[in-house]
């Protein structure tokens, strides 16, 4: 039986990460994507994707909460606000338009946070499109950001140090999970690369040289579960979401455990079934993109609601509905 908590004033969450737990209260944090926006618009090239942005001048936060186990009220205890937009950047094949269909400029800057975990006295966060994984003081304050080789103006500022090879990803598909471990960084892809058949790529990245040290290769059940949702690592195992897009009985949402020690001369790992979340009540929502590992072994699971966006837009009323349905609803699985 999944203790539900439905997260009331908290949307667009992509992670999660535990704080601690009383006899009261579970506190987490989490982190939101980059802000309210519409379906995409197809253009006749396509490379080219027009993505509505309703309020761009959104910044992604950071934010902690706690839910109360007996009245299951959510309490939101601080809020980081990252100072960044969470417009497209140079990498991304998306160009943003306002909510009346206007033109944006490209932010070089901008980012699109869909992980987090915590290292020492840092915040760590995985982006979707550079993709790039960004180290942030706890007080929100960018200290690097690690792209791709040979993917940023020498001028951006940015530490270019990633495999090149990330740079093939799907659009929109950059790290969507990010797990912390001592002095290492464990960032997997959402999707696999066009030349990794079901296999995503699974990056450990060493905070004190600042390189990447090895590569793994997580097996996706099929192409029929086609992503990833998040990454947690507790005890000296990871714990993994894997989906497809959709809702119902008959959706694809798991979470798997799988040891680094498990994975074989090609770097290829070995999963176990840790949780079918869609037989224990998680069948109503498409994007689950939170996953935390408390320490007594439960699983913390929570979900994008898209800002509660149905994703239709008009570009003449400059509007998208909200759907009653898409919250934010946060599962503590025995």
């Amino acid at each position: 039986m999944i203790d539900f908590y439905t997260l009331n004033g908290l949307g667009g969450l992509s992670g999660l990460s535990f704080v601690e737990e009383n006899s009261e209260q579970i506190t987490f944090w989490t982190l939101t994507d980059r802000g309210p926006n519409a379906e995409e618009i197809k253009t006749k090239d396509p490379k080219i994707v027009l993505r509505p942005f309703l309020k761009p001048e959104y910044r992604p936060k950071v934010i902690k909460f706690s839910v109360n186990k007996t009245s299951k009220e959510v309490t939101i205890l601080k809020e980081i606000e990252l100072g960044l937009s969470g417009l497209p950047n140079l990498e991304s094949h998306e160009f943003p338009v306002d909510r009346f269909g206007k033109t944006i400029p490209k932010d070089l800057h901008g980012i699109d946070p869909e992980s987090i975990c915590f290292s020492r006295d840092n915040i760590w966060i995985g982006e979707e499109y550079g993709p790039s994984i960004l180290k942030f003081s706890l007080e929100g304050k960018l200290i690097k950001r690690f792209v791709p080789v040979n993917s940023y103006p020498e001028d951006s500022g940015f530490v270019q140090e990633l495999p090149s090879q990330i740079k093939s990803r799907k659009l929109n598909r950059g790290f969507e999970g990010l797990a912390c471990d001592g002095d290492k960084v464990y960032a997997v892809l959402q999707s696999p690369l066009p030349a990794d058949g079901k296999n995503v790529l699974i990056f450990e990245f060493n905070i004190h040289t600042e390189k990447v040290e090895r590569s793994f290769y997580y097996p996706l059940d099929s192409l029929k579960a086609d992503k990833i949702g998040d990454l947690d690592f507790r005890n000296g195992k990871f714990y993994i979401i894997e989906q497809n897009s959709q809702v119902g009985p008959e959706s694809f949402h798991r979470v798997y455990e799988f040891e680094l020690s498990s994975a074989d001369m090609n770097g290829l790992l070995t999963k176990k079934l840790r949780a079918d979340l869609t037989k224990l009540g998680f069948d109503f929502a498409d994007k689950l993109e939170g996953l935390a590992v408390m320490p007594d072994g439960r699983l913390s699971v929570v979900n994008d609601n898209d800002f509660g966006l149905s994703g239709k837009w008009s570009d003449k009323s400059g509007e998208a509905p909200l759907d009653p349905d898409k919250k934010s609803v946060l599962g503590i699985i025995p």
